[in-house]
């Protein structure tokens, strides 16, 4: 057991507990390791209480196929002993194509183990969720897993798709498979999005101290939604929000779309989001409910554009007048920061992992004149930096947007048709906007039926 070294254990942040499972069947445990993120088995059981296995994924041609099964179907009988404790298969998680090709020789598959049973006289004085529970009874509390049969079973579960169709009312086909799409996108009240965080992307922001979760609390009948309320500076929602609920055995994933005509704490789902339907025989068992936020809208960061970039989008009709203005613009930014305070500020704060620490930055906010001979010389080795970047196409473009795609949920688009919504976080009357007026207040643009869907 390897155990790592960390200076700030009391953090807040999610303890991760690593095992690795050689073919022999040979265990080797690593951690915790400390991640601001954290999953729905962790919130709900404990951050000891959840063990992440990897299985070895490269076969020894010096042994049989059945040596491998043996070692791996006895971890399957008897689960994975820690001390006291004995944690057992509960859920996997495929990482993806992507993973794969990163390390081809290692299994993307995580696994995940929970604590089913132990005899440490310090677990059995405190309550546990799972106590006395068989692992199938275990799901049911998370999601009525079962009632997922099959992989078919999982894409049919009453999903309201359409098929794509050209102009002559055939469905398009790729590999053998008609194309489709889903009903739409769902709804959320404005005070249930107000609740979620901003700047949220691949819930890297989901910590202990920040992360939104509504929970449905058995123990107070009268209230149908108990809420931890967040401490945001904002209370501008945002726009779009992607999500995942577990409800009463229900599993539900998609994104929300902020609308103001609904009655508060509300939420609109739609069929096509219900992943794991609930089992109504099982209506009375107690289910861990929580809702998660895993990204929203965000307005972008700076954007700057690239020698391959220019080429594209001038391949694709962008006059090379707009990237001449840009570099314009740019080189008359670059020699202002001799003499205008503020482009100085700007030029040093971007440059200053190579300035020993913000030192131009440190001394024009002390107040030292720009004129000064060695500030002078440390901004003329910045703007050194800046033309550099300047011949390799790196040109800074202004009002640049995030495109975050949903399925129109008004019913008012055509065929062919995409509305494009530049959200303005200013206009707080935007959302309402878009559900009343979105071909008034948006442009709408047409695409062939020659396009490519992705």
């Amino acid at each position: 057991f390897r155990l790592l070294q960390h200076l700030d254990w009391d953090s807040g942040k999610t303890h991760i507990y690593h095992c690795h499972v050689s073919r022999d069947g040979n265990i080797s445990f690593k951690g915790p390791y400390l991640s601001k993120t954290t999953t729905h088995l962790q919130k709900v059981l404990g951050d000891d209480n959840v063990l992440m296995v990897k299985f070895d994924g490269e076969i020894k041609e010096t042994h049989p196929l059945d040596y491998y099964y043996d070692a791996y179907s006895k971890i399957a009988k008897e689960g994975i002993l820690v001390g006291l404790r004995r944690y057992r298969f509960f859920v996997f998680k495929d990482g993806g194509k992507e993973k794969r090709k990163k390390n081809p020789t290692s299994s993307p598959v995580k696994c995940y183990f929970v604590r089913m049973e132990t005899e440490a006289f310090i677990d059995k004085m405190g309550s546990y969720k799972l106590s006395n529970m068989t692992v199938a009874e275990a799901r049911c509390y998370f999601m009525h897993a079962h009632m997922v049969s099959s992989v078919p079973t999982y894409m049919d579960l009453g999903v309201h798709s359409f098929g794509l169709q050209d102009e002559q009312k055939n469905l398009i086909f790729r590999d053998e498979k008609p194309l489709i799409h889903t009903d739409g996108t769902g709804f959320i009240s404005e005070d249930l999005a107000l609740l979620c965080p901003n700047n949220l992307q691949t819930g890297e922001c989901l910590g202990k101290e920040d992360a939104e979760r509504i929970l449905n609390v058995d123990e107070h009948k009268d209230k149908v939604l108990e809420t931890k309320q967040p401490k945001f500076k904002t209370r501008e929602p945002p726009l779009l929000i992607q999500f995942r609920l577990f409800n009463n055995g229900y599993a539900v994933k998609g994104t929300f779309l902020v609308n103001k005509k609904l009655p508060p704490r509300t939420m609109q789902i739609r069929d096509s989001m219900v992943k794991v339907e609930r089992d109504e025989r099982l209506s009375n068992n107690q289910t861990a409910n929580s809702m998660e936020i895993v990204g929203t809208s965000n307005p972008p960061k700076k954007t700057y554009l690239s020698r391959n970039l220019i080429a594209l989008l001038s391949h694709g009709g962008v006059p090379n007048e707009y990237f001449l203005n840009v570099l314009q613009n740019a080189l008359q930014d670059t020699h202002a920061a001799f003499s205008n305070k503020r482009v100085a500020l700007k030029v040093a704060i971007r440059y200053g992992d190579i300035d020993d620490n913000f030192t131009v930055a440190r001394m024009i906010l002390s107040g030292i004149p720009l004129e000064e001979s060695w500030l002078q010389y440390r901004l003329s080795i910045l703007m050194k930096e800046e033309k550099k970047s300047l011949k390799e196409g790196r040109l800074y473009v202004p009002e640049c947007y995030y495109l975050m795609g949903t399925v129109d949920p008004t019913g008012k688009l055509e065929s062919n048709e995409v509305c494009i919504v530049l959200y303005v976080p200013s206009l707080p009357c935007l959302p309402f906007l878009v559900l009343d007026f979105i071909l008034s207040f948006a442009k709408t643009y047409k695409f062939s039926n020659t396009m490519r869907t992705k």
